[in-house]
């Protein structure tokens, strides 16, 4: 069943996911708001033109931990996604726009010298259940989606994920919403060269993972599959975003298969 999705707020609209589901439920004929402390995304260089999808979006500055900021606008839109995020308790931004592996080194060495406070409650659950409250004290029937996480790489802190959760266990105990939670692995855009490299390594290194558990599995339980989730370009998990938002059915969590399946919707 299609459900009555005309216009969205897209919290983190500007940012590496946000602006592609904006361009995708623009193709699909939706109306699109985005929420950006900045607002507008700024240019990639001060002469460069914007492409013409920008035109389209109306880009709010705001703030998702201040209501008053966004509240107004929330309330005439009847879906919302949350696409605010950190993987790292830094400002690690610098870092996935980088052009080159020497470069990320070089930012990877000044992130772990200057932190800017950063925090992984804050960002990864609070935002998301603070404009989810706002959204149903609006009185409107809302869709709801949610960018949240299928695993955890190695080397990233173990709270990135569980504070994924703590807002998953919340936003589907609210009634007035109707819930989806997206659990995408690593994204990837051409956008920013260094995430397309970085999916390139770990889709080979996850397919061989995959590859070891499927053989260890014949005998032993199975284990948490980790790595061996494949990456997905950010154009897919926008295309499952929009899918989830205009299907009155889709609810609950969804998986990197269930990301790609709706896709192609």
């Amino acid at each position: 069943m299609t459900a009555a999705v005309g216009r969205i707020l897209v919290v983190g609209g500007s940012g590496f996911l946000g602006s592609s589901i904006c361009r995708v439920a623009l193709q699909r004929g939706l109306e699109v708001v985005s929420l950006s402390r900045h607002g507008a995304p700024a240019r990639p260089h001060p002469t460069a033109p914007r492409p013409a999808w920008h035109e389209q979006v109306h880009w709010q500055q705001g703030d998702a931990l201040q209501p008053d900021t966004y509240a107004k606008v929330a309330q005439d839109c009847s879906g919302i996604v949350h696409t605010v995020g950190t993987l790292l308790e830094t400002d690690y931004k610098p870092l996935i726009k980088a052009g080159s592996v020497c470069q990320a080194a070089s930012q990877w060495r000044s992130l772990r010298t200057n932190p800017t406070g950063v925090n992984y409650r804050r960002i990864n659950r609070d935002t998301a259940l603070e404009v989810a409250q706002t959204a149903v004290k609006s009185g409107a029937p809302k869709t709801f989606v949610y960018i949240s996480a299928s695993d955890v790489l190695p080397f990233i802190d173990r709270r990135y994920i569980s504070t994924k959760r703590e807002a998953e266990v919340a936003l589907l105990t609210m009634d007035a919403l109707r819930t989806v939670i997206m659990r995408p692995g690593i994204m990837y855009s051409e956008q920013q060269p260094l995430t397309m490299s970085v999916a390139s390594v770990l889709g080979m290194v996850g397919q061989a993972k995959k590859s070891l558990l499927n053989m260890v599995s014949r005998t032993q339980p199975p284990v948490s599959t980790g790595l061996a989730t494949p990456p997905l370009h950010t154009d897919t998990v926008a295309q499952a975003v929009v899918t989830a938002l205009c299907t009155e059915r889709i609810k609950g969590v969804v998986n990197p298969d269930g990301i790609i399946e709706l896709a192609s919707w």
